[in-house]
């Protein structure tokens, strides 16, 4: 099935919605915890940590659930997911790490967001009036927080924000086209973490730094990678029931779950012009999932 056929119309089944939301709800407690953890041991140790438990569990359950071996197309096409997802990954641990979660986390989002809605129009998608609107919101966000006086902390994250959001665009996408050319929901997450832990160990060996993980944040960091994988494997089943661009949008809700609890554990608190940012980029990523239809 083409990517195209997928994004035309837009619309997503009940279990796809499901999926889509429980995705978000998994990843977004992941996120939320990988940037606390960050805080504490370092982005490298910390990916390292929850790549290489995504690895393992997904190989178990790969040949616990006997999926059949995947095409050599499948297995590059995971591959290269796995390259734009921990580029991306990484880059959002360090923008969690450096900068308020309720503020990078919600810019991340959009931005991963709107991407693969924009490669959607050019592959024959049709968007409503109420997604170019949101697509609106997801600038006028994007803007609010650039504009800040004195160049604040958060608006030097932009550009982690940025590549945060085109690493996960290009995850979503990469990801959906390798189940789709034959390596249903368990191989490719795995040759994507194989992916992953790869360039995670390469970037440690280039700083000439020894990736290590505090013993008292190591069970927290485990959480992390059982979270991320569980996300992956959601957003899969969500892809494989209904439009991928929507599905996207729908896992994309995910920082509603990383605003919330950086509220209620971090008491974090934002200022007018950063909850304005918030509020439109949460906005326009509901309206860009307009077209949900159960």
């Amino acid at each position: 099935m083409a990517l195209a056929s997928r994004c035309s119309g837009g619309r997503l089944s009940p279990a796809a919605l499901f999926y889509g939301l429980t995705s978000a709800l998994a990843w977004g407690a992941a996120d939320f915890l990988g940037g606390l953890t960050s805080r504490r041991a370092g982005t490298l140790a910390v990916l390292v940590v929850t790549q290489s438990t995504g690895l393992m569990l997904s190989l178990a359950l790969a040949f616990g659930t006997g999926e059949p071996a995947p095409p050599a197309v499948a297995i590059a096409l995971a591959l290269a997911a796995g390259v734009a997802g921990i580029v991306g990954l990484g880059c959002f641990y360090a923008a969690l790490a450096r900068g308020m979660m309720s503020l990078v986390a919600p810019l991340g989002a959009m931005v991963g967001a709107v991407i693969p809605v924009a490669f959607g129009l050019v592959t024959g998608d049709q968007l409503v009036p109420t997604q170019f609107l949101g697509m609106g919101c997801a600038v006028a966000a994007i803007g609010l927080i650039a504009r800040q006086e004195g160049g604040g902390a958060e608006a030097r994250q932009l550009p982690l924000v940025f590549l945060t959001g085109l690493g996960f665009a290009g995850f979503f996408i990469l990801i959906s086209l390798s189940e789709e050319a034959g390596g249903v929901t368990w191989w490719p997450i795995f040759f994507a973490r194989v992916a992953g832990v790869s360039l995670v160990l390469a970037a440690s060996l280039r700083v000439s730094r020894t990736v290590s993980l505090p013993r008292a944040v190591l069970p927290l960091t485990i959480l992390v990678g059982l979270g991320d994988l569980a996300g992956s494997a959601l957003f899969l089943l969500a892809s494989a029931e209904g439009a991928l661009s929507v599905a996207v949008i729908l896992v994309s809700l995910y920082p509603v779950v990383t605003v919330f609890l950086a509220a209620l554990l971090l008491r974090e608190r934002l200022s007018r012009t950063q909850g304005a940012a918030v509020g439109l980029a949460l906005a326009g990523i509901a309206l860009i999932a307009a077209r949900i239809s159960v």
